[in-house]
């Protein structure tokens, strides 16, 4: 019977202690390489400015959950860009101890301990805990869904519900598809109510009711914000239709970012209604863009994972375990990115694990037996020191976007007045504290009119995506570029990227 977490003495609780530890200051640590913010934290950093000088909300696209952290950080850290990656540091951090309970819950002590020294080292999750993005939190109230859900469905008891309908709820603040793990554990509850005896029709009402109610406090707040403010209260499922069977998804955003209504007026169910061929071919586009972009990303040790596989025993619990993610497909219909998966990543880790015991066992067996313990330990580090590589590959990776902050930091620095900084990214209006107005799709002579019309002072474009994505602006990648309606006034070089600042004359 594997060990729970009553069962751990205050001298494992030491050593839990400790690897949280050592994994939050390596993210602390590692930070100092994060040189430049993220494209939506730059949101997220403006609505947690808004929620803590302001104590108002009026940005409804990007949910509220992340920026409240970061307030509630910045009362500390007054960077808030610092503050948000703190609180992403922590959070990556502490989601070790509910990955742990859970492993404990289902595998034993030793399982649960190689887990947790795993993900303390594992690089997407230390990579994904320093970034100006949500994923981190996300996760850590992922992992305490699935603690509390197995909990209720082991034990029938009420607190256990409460506590997993308030993980779905903060979910739901932070990532709006959080939501659908509510009618997962709805399903799987039902299903025990039938087939197990030991649950009471009393019990069934009453724990579905305390789930309900607690989700409903939580989310209906805010479900009433969006829907007085934006008139559609399923705008947190908004689907971003304008990217669906596009070439060039890239391009594609651009157009939805030009495009004001477009958050506003399509939900993903009407979408359905609308285009139902068209939202089956993004599906499996998608599915195949998981193969290829999600899986090699955040899953390195593949082998290891297969080997693991051969090891369950496909009780209950692996079961609901391993089938959680169900309700996350829903991603597939709209956009795809690793990192939106990345609160999968401790399960697939359980596998590893459990891959590793597999082959501790085998080296065992072949010198000597009664030396599980130390054959698991030894190929434990060994797989350790495996991945280092890439866990400090920010070391020797400088950002590439750091090109970005430099000319920012120039303008702040060098422009007497805020500068309106017309360009595809928000990153140099951000270091400038100046505006970031979209660049329009169009040529030269229409980027400018445009500029013109919303009085722009600057133009920024790069070297990098510029000839793929708005090849038509091609010709402002040159420092011989001439014009009577722009003015070249710097150039930036850093690690292979290039940027032109130009001013409208």
């Amino acid at each position: 019977m594997p060990l729970t977490e009553n069962t751990l003495n205050r001298r494992m609780w030491l050593v839990i202690a400790t690897i949280v530890l050592i994994a939050f200051g390596l993210r602390i640590h590692m930070i100092n390489y994060k040189q430049c913010i993220e494209t939506d934290g730059v949101q997220y950093v403006k609505i947690a400015k808004e929620l803590s000088e302001e104590h108002t909300l009026t940005h409804t696209f990007y949910p509220p959950g992340y920026p409240f952290f970061i307030a509630i950080a910045s009362r500390v850290i007054p960077d808030y860009e610092l503050a948000a990656r703190v609180v992403s540091a922590l959070a990556g951090a502490l989601l070790i101890i509910p990955a742990l309970l859970v492993c404990l819950q289902i595998y034993g002590l030793r399982t649960a301990l190689g887990l947790s020294m795993l993900m303390a080292f594992y690089p997407p999750l230390v990579e994904y805990s320093t970034t100006v993005s949500t994923e981190a939190l996300f996760s850590l109230f992922f992992m305490w869904f699935a603690y509390a859900s197995l909990r209720a469905l082991r034990t029938d008891k009420t607190l256990h519900f409460l506590f997993a309908g308030a993980c779905v709820g903060m979910m739901y603040l932070i990532r709006p598809e959080g939501i659908g793990f509510f009618p997962y554990l709805a399903a799987a509850y039902l299903i025990r109510y039938v087939t197990v005896d030991a649950v009471t029709t009393r019990e069934f009402v009453r724990n579905l009711l305390c789930l309900c109610t607690v989700l409903i406090i939580i989310t209906v707040p805010y479900m009433m914000l969006i829907g007085g403010i934006s008139g559609k209260t399923d705008h947190a499922l908004s689907v971003w239709s304008k990217t669906v069977g596009h070439a060039n998804i890239v391009r594609a955003h651009d157009e939805l970012e030009l495009d004001k209504d477009a958050t506003k007026g399509t939900s993903l169910l009407g979408e359905f209604r609308k285009h139902p061929g068209m939202m089956a071919k993004r599906f499996f586009m998608n599915l195949h863009l998981v193969h290829k972009w999600v899986i090699p990303a955040l899953f390195l040790p593949v082998i290891l994972v297969l080997l693991g596989l051969f090891q369950l025993d496909f009780r209950w619990e692996e079961a609901y375990l391993y089938f959680i993610w169900l309700p996350y497909l829903a991603v597939l219909f709209m956009l795809v990115d690793a990192r939106f998966f990345l609160a999968f990543v401790p399960m697939g880790l359980m596998i590893a694990v459990r891959g590793i015991k597999t082959i501790s066992e085998l080296y065992s067996e072949r010198l000597r037996r009664g030396h599980g313990p130390v054959a698991f330990t030894t190929v434990l580090v060994l797989i350790l020191l495996s991945i280092m590589p890439f866990t400090f590959r920010p070391i020797y990776r400088p950002d590439a976007n750091l090109v970005y902050k430099e000319a920012g930091s120039w303008m702040k620095e060098h422009l007497a007045s805020v500068p309106r900084i017309m360009d595809r990214k928000p990153f140099v209006a951000y270091y400038s504290t100046g505006i970031q107005l979209h660049m329009p799709i169009g040529n030269i002579t229409e980027v400018v009119d445009q500029a013109r019309l919303h009085h722009a002072t600057h133009l920024v474009v790069d070297s990098i995506i510029t000839p793929s994505v708005r090849p038509e602006l091609s010709p402002l990648l040159s420092e011989s570029y001439t014009s009577d309606d722009l003015q070249l006034v710097k150039v930036f070089n850093s690690h292979g990227q290039t940027l032109f600042l130009y001013e409208l004359l």
